[in-house]
Parts: structure tokens; C-alpha cells; sequence
């Protein structure tokens, strides 16, 4: 799956890993395929086979007659569920999952298809963020099936990447409608038998929808899932902050501990929002919206141990002319919004990139030291010549599916990389770092470097400018990278 075999974003491999690529120069790229139809979540891959979802593709017809200017695009409530052919990406075969709560293509904040698959490698199990859920084998057989109706009218307002974990399948939903016990108006961890697809239990702590719960371990190596509570929007599930739910055989599904920033509960919400992230001493929350905190908690007790602005350090500007960056010491924000989904946490180190500003942020948890380092916001590329890296473009896309057709539901996702939505959550592929923004380009990041202008490997592109529109993660398995867009999914591979 997307999230990694650890479920935490994060993998470790001896073998050859891609690390520049380009659609437009065709480089390393072993086969790029269409999709019928777009799609926001993540890729599993077991073998030769690649899971993935995508919209129920609309017919000719009605998507010619969507306007691109209007809020009006396709919608449905079932999500379409493919088996492609690793080597060569062709569909293998494709199921229909059905959902209850129907909802638009391609919102900018994810949508029905914002789930990734997971598979053990015998059987595949999907979910559609509109309240349905299956499992198949390998050739394509419904093993079972369920639905449930999602609460809060946005089913799809998470980038939650299912979590498989022995015999358990974790997912994010309302209680059901018979307990009494749980807010029918919030949504919980529940755990769910991989064979029957029976509940066996669900938390008593709530999971903000907006939230992307993280599966790691302890140092005496007790397997937990971290979740967070809070958003924008009036997200109703409370205590605002995070709970850290215990998934051993003595305490299965029960909280550890439940942790309550201190101060305003509206600067604090926003926490909920990222990617949670925890390690064997440390978990992490962001604190405020405009002036950003970065706050530590112990994992073992759920003490808060720090709290380090966000807001000031050295600043990098690219100077074109010197063809160098130019530092400013000391440098203050007045106001900071981060992409909320763009965190990744890298040894001593926070990374996560702005929104509205083309910064990447490094962030040193131990003494709190900030690095602003301005990105390129698009690359010129021609076929047998160098890469040139463009800064501060305008730039936009198409929001178009491979038929050429304006199906999704929300046009301000036309937007640049730095605009305001929900990209899919970055990948650490051994030191180095993969963010995909919204107009396809991957920015390539090596966490060791100890000089952040330095730091910048690649900036890596799906398509042709103002062409690419993606929300999704990279999967990477084997020494190939896999990574979608509205218009198709690409094998990236060194050397092809």
C-alpha cells in the first residue's frame, strides 16, 4: 500500500530507487497507461499485480456537457475497484464497490476513491470512502462485503490509508446504529475481521474524519495506532488532540493514553489535520493555524515534553541571476499555513511544505531550529537537453480526465502546487524524501543533507505543463515507483 509495509510512510531498501524522472522527456519511464476515469487514493502492489480505485467512468455524452467553470461534475457513491498487470499496467479485471453516500469526482480534498487497498498478498482488501468495503482474491472472487452510511456529509475529507495488521483491517467510521455508547455523529477506529469482514472492536476514542492515523511501535515493540482529533468546518469529534490506541492482545483497541493540548481549542484543532507521526520516544502535534507550533509528547506516558515556533529562522530565496540561493538570518513569518497532508518526520527532523508559499520547511525537533528553503514551481523540459528548474510561475492545470472531459466536481483544483487542498502524504524511500503536489511534480528531498540548499535532488513531472492534476502518494516496490494522476498512473523505473 501507499502508506509502506510498516503502515508509517516509511520504507528501507538495498535496491537501485528512481530518483528523477519525466512523462514529458519519456525518462525513466517503463510503460505510462490511460485511466478511464480519475482517481484520488493510493497503489498496493503484491507481485505482478496493482491495486487501485478510480470514479465510475460517465458516460460520452453527459461528460461532454460539463462545464469547466462551474461547480458541477460527476457523482456517484460506488467507486470502481482495478487489477492491473504490473508489468505492463493493462486491467486485469475491475469490480464495482458499492457505497451509500454518493459524493463528486475529484474534489480537491479528496474524494470516494481517497482509501488505498491493502493486500497480504493472498487476498485484497478496499475501501470506499462513501460507506463500502470488500474482499477479493487474486483472480477477482467477492470473498464478502458490507456498507455503512458515513456521518458528517464528507465522507472523503481524509487521506486515510487503510491499515492491515495481522487478521485485523482498521478503518474510520461511525458507531454503529444500535450502540448507544458512542456519538452517532463521530467516527471511530474499528477494527474489522480481514476473513469475515465482522466488527470485532471499536475505540472508545473518536478519529477526526480529517485525520491520517499512523501504525507503528513501541520500544518493547507493542504494535499501536496513533489518532488525532480536531479541523476546520465544526469537525465535532472531541477531546480535541490524540490518543495513542493499543493494538497487543492485552489491551486490543484500548487508549494508552489520551493527550489535551494546552490553550485555545480553536488554535489547537488544527493538529488533527496532518499525518500523525511517532516514534519510539516522541509523538508529534501541530499547534495553531496562521502562527504554527510544533509540540512533542512523550509516547509512554502522553506528557507534553516541548513546543518550538514555527515561525522564524533562515529564510532561502533563489536569486536567478546568481543563480544561487541568498540567505536571510533570522527571518519571521506573520502568517504560515502548511499543506496539511505534506508532514514527514526524518530522524531529528520535521519536513513539510507551505501552502500558498513555494517553501519546503525543515524543522530540527531538538532545538528548534527552522530552514525556509524556496522550490522551483515547475521544470522546462526538452527532449536530450538539460532540466531547467522555473521559479515562481503561475501555473495551473486542465482539471481534465484522459477523455478530455471536466468531470470533477470542484474547479479550485485548477489551482498551482502550492494551492490549497489536500496532497497526497509523502514517502521516505531510505534518506530521501518523495512530495507529489497537485500539478504532478515530485520533489525529491534528501533528509541527511546537512545543508539544506543543498538538499534538492530533483523536481520530477507526469505530464506536460498546466495537463497534470494529482491528490495521490507514490508507491514504491522493488526499484520501481508507481504514481497516478487524474489522466493515468506511471511505472517509474531507473534506466527505462
Amino acid at each position: 500500500m501507499s502508506g509502506g509495509p510498516g503502515g508509517n510512510w516509511s520504507v528501507d531498501t538495498e535496491d537501485s530507487i528512481p530518483l528523477q524522472w519525466s512523462v514529458r522527456k519519456s525518462q525513466n519511464i517503463k510503460w505510462r497507461v490511460e485511466l478511464p476515469e480519475g482517481g484520488q487514493g493510493g497503489i498496493a502492489i503484491w507481485g505482478d499485480n496493482i491495486f487501485l480505485c478510480i470514479n465510475p467512468p460517465i458516460p460520452d455524452a453527459e461528460a461532454a456537457k460539463m462545464d469547466p467553470k462551474k461547480k458541477k461534475g460527476g457523482m456517484s457513491a460506488d467507486v470502481v475497484f482495478l487489477c492491473l498487470d504490473r508489468k505492463d499496467g493493462k486491467t486485469l479485471w475491475q469490480r464495482e464497490i458499492k457505497g451509500l453516500m454518493p459524493v463528486g469526482y475529484n474534489y480537491s480534498f479528496s474524494d470516494s476513491t481517497s482509501i488505498c487497498p491493502v493486500t497480504d498478498g493472498k487476498y485484497v482488501w478496499t475501501i470506499n470512502a462513501s460507506g463500502g468495503m470488500a474482499c477479493f482474491d487474486f483472480e477477482g472472487k467477492e470473498l464478502w462485503s458490507r456498507t455503512w452510511m458515513p456521518t458528517g456529509g464528507r465522507p472523503f475529507n481524509k487521506q486515510f490509508d487503510s491499515i492491515l495488521y495481522g487478521d485485523l483491517l482498521l478503518n474510520v467510521e461511525p458507531p454503529d446504529e444500535e450502540d448507544k455508547t458512542r456519538n452517532a455523529l463521530w467516527n471511530y477506529l474499528r477494527a474489522i475481521d480481514k476473513k469475515s469482514g465482522k466488527t470485532l472492536w471499536i475505540s472508545k476514542e473518536a478519529v477526526g474524519h480529517y485525520n491520517t492515523p499512523i501504525l507503528n511501535s513501541l520500544s518493547n515493540g507493542s504494535p499501536a495506532v496513533l489518532i488525532g482529533r480536531g479541523g476546520a468546518h465544526g469537525v465535532p469529534e472531541k477531546a480535541v488532540g490524540m490518543s495513542l490506541i493499543s493494538l497487543t492482545k492485552k489491551g486490543l483497541g484500548k487508549a494508552i493514553w489520551n493527550w489535551e493540548p494546552a490553550g485555545d481549542h480553536k488554535e489547537n484543532r488544527w493538529g488533527g489535520l496532518a499525518n500523525m507521526h511517532w516514534d519510539v520516544s516522541k509523538a508529534y502535534w501541530f499547534v495553531g493555524k496562521d502562527k504554527l507550533f510544533y509540540t512533542s509528547v512523550d509516547i509512554n506516558s502522553g506528557k507534553e515534553l516541548s513546543r518550538s515556533s514555527l515561525m522564524q529562522g533562515d529564510r532561502y530565496d533563489y536569486d536567478e541571476k546568481k543563480q544561487q540561493y541568498i540567505k536571510t538570518l533570522g527571518f519571521s513569518f506573520d502568517k504560515q499555513e502548511r499543506q496539511p497532508y505534506t508532514s514527514i518526520v526524518s530522524g531529528e527532523y520535521l519536513f513539510y511544505m507551505m501552502r500558498y508559499e513555494p517553501f519546503l520547511v525543515r524543522h530540527h525537533i531538538p532545538t528548534g531550529k527552522n530552514e525556509f528553503i524556496e522550490l522551483p514551481t515547475e521544470v522546462h523540459c526538452k527532449k536530450g537537453k538539460a532540466e531547467q528548474w522555473l521559479w515562481r510561475t503561475n501555473e495551473k492545470n486542465d482539471g481534465l480526465n484522459s477523455q478530455g472531459y471536466a468531470v470533477s466536481c470542484d474547479n479550485r483544483g485548477r489551482g498551482d502546487n502550492f494551492q490549497k487542498c489536500f496532497p497526497g502524504s509523502p514517502t521516505k524511500i531510505n534518506q530521501y524524501l518523495f512530495f507529489t503536489l497537485p500539478l504532478g511534480l515530485t520533489y525529491v528531498v534528501d533528509s541527511s543533507a546537512s545543508d539544506i540548499t543543498q538538499s534538492l535532488v530533483s523536481v520530477n513531472d507526469l505530464g506536460p505543463r498546466e495537463q497534470v492534476f494529482t491528490l495521490n502518494s507514490l508507491t514504491y516496490a522493488k526499484g520501481e515507483i508507481f504514481l497516478r494522476d487524474l489522466k493515468g498512473i506511471s511505472c517509474i523505473s531507473n534506466g527505462k
